[in-house]
């Protein structure tokens, strides 16, 4: 088992942390059934944003960052637009959007359908995948229709 070794074990723990906060997040956007996609999205976004100016300043004054130059700043102006526009605001307006619309269970579902997007498009890219990978991807989409199928059968159960 490699979870242990290589470094990799705490970036797991960080990416299972996110995964966990989007549901966390997804669930909490549900409880406001009467605010627009854009005033959860505002009100969610900026003590997100402070958070983020916060741990950074604490880190800089750590000595663990320093805050780059301006001309490295510069030169990434429209890359960092388009993570700040298009990946963050845009992307969690669409989502809180899609909450409203569709439900938080198949938001969810719809979301979980990128990393199958993604595995597809490898294929096609013609990467070659492990046993272990394709077992575990089985494994994911098994979980996800299954966890899908239960939870629409507690639903209809609770509408009867």
């Amino acid at each position: 088992m490699h979870a242990f070794t290589g470094g990799t074990f705490l970036g797991d723990v960080l990416i299972f942390l996110g995964a966990m906060s989007w549901i966390a997040y997804t669930i909490g956007a549900v409880s406001f059934p009467g605010w627009s996609a854009l005033r959860f999205t505002t009100l969610t976004c900026l003590p997100g944003t402070a958070g983020i100016f916060l741990i950074t300043a604490i880190a800089g004054l750590g000595g663990y960052v320093g805050a780059p130059a301006l001309a490295t700043v510069a030169s990434l102006g429209w890359e960092l637009a388009y993570l700040a526009v298009l990946t963050v605001v845009l992307a969690v307006l669409f989502w809180n959007m899609a909450i409203g619309y569709l439900g938080a269970l198949n938001t969810m579902l719809l979301g979980n359908l990128v990393p199958v997007v993604t595995f597809a498009i490898r294929i096609l890219q013609g990467h070659r995948f492990e046993t272990i990978e394709l077992g575990g991807a089985a494994l994911v989409v098994a979980a996800l229709i299954a966890n899908n199928l239960y939870l629409r059968g507690r639903i209809s159960a609770a509408a009867a």
